[in-house]
């Protein structure tokens, strides 16, 4: 079973989307500010984040340092979820996972998951190629 960490300071929001994404088959935890997130986060490492941007405390960018590496990139996928769409491009240039402005519809909340998620499964491959060794 896949987990999920929903954070948004919308509780009623929040409390909708447990309820859907239970019944989805997911495990969900739930923060209501960037500062309960990263205690969380701290303590747990989920499949998926769904993130806000605009809450009390700490925000999503906040939350965002906490599951990225000191170079930026990602240890666990990161959902934006915000009402702020023109914030979109700023998105598209960190290495967010995916963007969905509100209001939005469950189902394709849903879809925008699985896809996620579905990459994450997938292996990364690197090649390391130094043309300056010589072959034994």
């Amino acid at each position: 079973m896949e987990t999920l960490l929903v954070v948004d300071d919308n509780r009623d929001l929040v409390g909708l989307l447990k309820v859907f994404l239970e019944r989805k088959g997911y495990r969900l935890l739930t923060a209501y500010d960037g500062e309960e997130a990263i205690v969380i986060l701290r303590r747990s490492l989920p499949d998926l984040v769904i993130l806000d941007i605009g809450m009390p405390k700490k925000g999503g960018l906040d939350v965002y340092k906490e599951v990225s590496t000191r170079h930026g990139r990602l240890k666990t996928p990161v959902l934006v979820v915000t009402g702020h769409e023109q914030l979109k491009g700023v998105f598209e240039d960190i290495s967010f996972s995916g963007f969905l402005s509100k209001p939005f519809e469950f189902e394709i909340l849903l879809k925008t998951i699985q896809a996620i998620l579905k990459k994450r499964g997938l292996p990364n491959v690197f090649i390391l190629d130094n043309p300056r060794q010589n072959p034994r």
